[in-house]
C-alpha cells in the first residue's frame, strides 16, 4: 500500500512539474508572438512613413576613403627569391602578443597537450618596455574553424512542399540568411516565400558548355549538394530576363513601374509614396529576396542583384529614379540602407560589420558607420567629397550587414584547373561562374576573406587531395612541400600589374586566375595548413605584405615568434625556395599584426 502511495505521489509531482512546464511553454510562446507582432507593428510604421522622412530634413555630410588598401607600403614587384642558408637566417623576430580574449583561450594548449617536449606554459617572456601591437583578429567564422571532419550538406539549402496547405516553406541554414529577421515574412506585406519557378538564374545563353543535371543541382542547392527540389522555368513572356554577372536571371514579370526622371532629392518621397502604393512593389521586393537566398547572396551582393534588376527592366528611367528604386527595394527586404544625393547622382550606403572596407567612402551618421556603394561605373573624382542623406529616427534603422560570404549557389560554369609541383598536385573543376560576381568585391581585411567560403565541396575535395598526397611526410616536409607548391604552382603579380586595383582573393578564386600575389597565397596556404596539414597557424600582415606563420610541434631551427608560450614560425608561400622558419630580410625584425588565428 505504502508502495502504491509512493508512486501515486511520483505521478502527481510529475503531473504538477508537467503542468507548470507547459504552462510555461505556453507563457513563452505568447511571449515570443507579442515579440514578433510588435517587430511587425515596427517594421510597417517605419516603411508606413519612409516617405515622409524622404519629405523631410537631408543634412550635408562629408564623406572619405579613410584607407586605400591595408598595406602601408607597396608589394613587392616581383617574387622574391630566397638564397640564403636557414642557418644564416635564425634569429627570433621581434614578439608580439596576442589580444587578451584569444590570450585566455586554452584551447590551443589543449590541441598541443599531447605533443611531446612542447612547453605550453602561458605568459610572454618579453623585454621589459616592449609595447604589444594592437592587433585586430576577427571573430571566429567559417568552414576553417569547423572540425576537420565536414559535416556533409553544409549550408546547403533545402526545398520541401507542403501539399496539403498548397504552398511551399523554403528552409534554409542560418548561414545563408543574412539576419534571422530577414526570414520570410519579416517584411510588411510579405506572406510567404516565392514558390519555385516565380524566380531563378541560369548560366547565360553564351556559355561554352550546356549544364547536365547535376551542374543544374549544383546550381540549385550549392556545389556537390544534392538537390531535393527543382525550379520549374515559367513559360516565355511569364518572366522577366536579366544578367547578373554573365548569368541569366529571371523573375516573373510583376506590374510594377517607377518614374522615368527624378531631378534632386526632394521628389524622393512622392516617388516612394507612388512604389509603395503599388502591389507589385513589395512583391518585387519579396521575389528578389527570395532569388538572393537561392544564391546565397549577402546585403551587399542582393544590392547588387536589385541593382542589375532595376537598371534593366526599368532603362528609360534616369540614374537617379532608379536608385531610388533600388533604395526603396532593399528597405523592404529588412537592410538598412541610405539614399544619398552626391549632387549628379543618387547611391547608397550601407553599414557592414567590417570596421573598414578599403578604397570605398565612409561616414558615420548618429552612430553607425556607413559606406558608400557606388554605381556600377562611377569613380569619385578625390577621395573626399559631400553628400545629402535624410534624417532617419533612431529606431528606423536595420540591421547591419556581413561581407563575409558563407557559400554561393550559382549556376554552374566548369572551369577545369591543375596545380602541381614537387610531387604535389592539386586538380578539379571550379565555377567559373564566381569570376565577376567576386572581381570587384569590397576590400575588407584580409581576415575576413580567409573566414568566407563560396564552395565548401571544392575546399573539401582539395583538402583531402592534400591529406592523401603528405600521407607518411614528416611535418616539416608536408609543411615545405604545401609551400612550394604555392611558391612555384602559381604565377606572381601585384593585383595593380595584373587587375589595376588591389583585389584579395577568396581561396576559390586562386583557381580562376593564373596569377595571384601575396594574400592570395597566404589566404590560401594558411587554409590549406589548418584543414589539411591540421596545424594550428597564423595569417600576419606587414606593412607591405601578407604572410603566414605556423605552430609546428616540433622545434624548427629558423625565426619564429613566441605567443603565450607557443612557437609560431615564419612560412612564406611567396618567399619562392624558403622552408619553414625562413623570412625574408626586410621583415627580419618587423613586428607582423595578425589578421587570422586558425586553432
Amino acid at each position: 500500500m505504502r508502495k502504491g502511495i509512493t508512486l501515486l505521489s511520483i505521478f502527481l509531482m510529475l503531473g504538477g512539474t508537467m503542468g507548470n512546464s507547459q504552462s510555461r511553454f505556453a507563457e513563452f510562446n505568447k511571449f515570443r508572438d507579442k515579440i514578433m507582432s510588435d517587430y511587425q507593428n515596427f517594421k510597417s510604421r517605419i516603411l508606413e512613413h519612409y516617405a515622409d522622412f524622404l519629405d523631410g530634413e537631408w543634412h550635408e555630410f562629408e564623406a572619405i576613403i579613410e584607407e586605400e588598401s591595408p598595406y602601408t607600403e607597396p608589394k613587392p614587384a616581383s617574387l622574391p627569391e630566397c638564397e640564403a642558408e636557414i642557418d644564416s637566417l635564425v634569429t627570433n623576430m621581434v614578439m608580439t602578443r596576442l589580444p587578451d580574449a584569444v590570450a585566455s583561450d586554452n584551447s590551443l594548449a589543449g590541441m598541443l597537450s599531447a605533443i611531446p617536449g612542447r612547453n605550453l606554459s602561458y605568459g610572454l617572456d618579453m623585454d621589459s618596455g616592449f609595447e604589444p601591437m594592437k592587433m585586430d583578429i576577427p571573430d571566429n567564422f567559417g568552414p576553417s574553424d569547423l572540425p576537420k571532419t565536414q559535416v556533409s550538406g553544409l549550408g546547403k539549402m533545402m526545398l520541401s512542399a507542403n501539399e496539403a496547405e498548397g504552398k511551399t516553406n523554403y528552409e534554409i541554414s542560418a548561414m545563408r540568411i543574412p539576419d534571422p529577421n530577414f526570414a520570410f515574412g519579416s517584411f510588411p506585406g510579405q506572406t510567404a516565400a516565392p514558390a519555385p519557378g516565380e524566380s531563378g538564374i541560369t548560366n547565360s545563353g553564351n556559355s561554352d558548355k550546356a549544364m547536365t543535371s547535376e551542374e543544374m543541382n549544383r546550381a540549385i542547392t550549392g556545389s556537390g549538394y544534392a538537390s531535393e527540389a527543382t525550379f520549374a522555368t515559367p513559360k516565355e513572356g511569364e518572366k522577366f530576363q536579366f544578367d547578373f554577372y554573365g548569368m541569366e536571371a529571371f523573375l516573373p514579370n510583376i506590374d510594377f513601374n517607377i518614374a522615368e526622371n527624378i531631378s534632386s532629392s526632394g521628389e524622393t518621397g512622392d516617388h516612394w509614396k507612388k512604389m509603395a502604393a503599388q502591389d507589385g512593389g513589395v512583391e518585387t521586393s519579396r521575389q528578389l529576396f527570395g532569388l538572393a537566398q537561392q544564391l546565397g547572396l549577402n546585403g551587399y551582393l542582393t544590392f547588387r542583384l536589385a541593382e542589375s534588376y532595376v537598371n534593366q527592366k526599368f532603362k528609360n528611367s534616369n540614374d537617379r529614379a532608379r536608385m531610388s528604386a533600388v533604395h526603396f527595394l532593399m528597405t523592404n527586404m529588412g537592410y538598412d540602407i541610405r539614399l544619398a544625393d552626391m549632387g549628379e547622382t543618387f547611391t547608397v550606403m550601407m553599414p557592414f560589420d567590417q570596421k573598414v572596407v578599403y578604397g570605398l567612402p565612409s561616414k558615420t551618421i548618429e552612430g553607425r558607420k556607413y559606406t558608400m556603394l557606388m554605381p556600377e561605373g562611377f569613380t569619385p573624382a578625390t577621395k573626399s567629397f559631400k553628400f545629402a542623406t535624410c534624417m532617419l529616427p533612431n529606431d528606423a534603422q536595420g540591421k547591419t550587414s556581413d561581407l563575409r560570404l558563407t557559400g554561393l549557389s550559382l549556376p554552374f560554369k566548369p572551369k577545369e584547373f591543375e596545380i602541381s609541383k614537387n610531387g604535389l598536385t592539386i586538380k578539379g573543376v571550379v565555377n567559373e561562374n564566381i569570376k565577376g560576381i567576386l572581381y570587384k568585391y569590397p576590400q575588407m581585411p584580409a581576415g575576413d576573406f580567409a573566414s568566407s567560403w563560396i564552395d565548401q565541396s571544392l575546399r573539401e575535395d582539395v583538402v583531402n587531395q592534400i591529406k592523401s598526397q603528405v600521407d607518411g611526410m614528416t611535418e616539416k616536409q608536408a609543411i615545405n612541400t604545401l609551400m612550394s607548391l604555392c611558391h612555384y604552382g602559381f604565377d606572381y603579380a601585384t593585383d595593380q600589374d595584373y587587375h589595376g586595383f588591389e583585389k584579395p582573393y577568396f581561396f576559390e578564386e586562386n583557381f580562376i586566375y593564373d596569377k595571384n600575389d601575396c594574400e592570395d597565397r597566404a589566404i590560401f596556404f594558411s587554409y590549406l595548413v589548418w584543414n589539411a596539414l591540421g596545424l594550428p597557424c597564423q595569417l600576419i600582415q606587414y606593412p607591405g605584405h601578407e604572410s603566414v606563420t605556423i605552430a609546428a610541434a616540433s622545434d624548427i631551427n629558423g625565426c619564429y615568434y613566441d605567443t603565450d608560450g607557443i612557437k609560431y614560425y615564419s612560412s612564406d608561400p611567396t618567399y619562392r625556395g624558403s622552408c619553414i622558419g625562413q623570412v625574408m630580410p626586410t621583415f627580419k625584425t618587423a613586428s607582423p599584426k595578425i589578421d587570422k588565428h586558425y586553432k
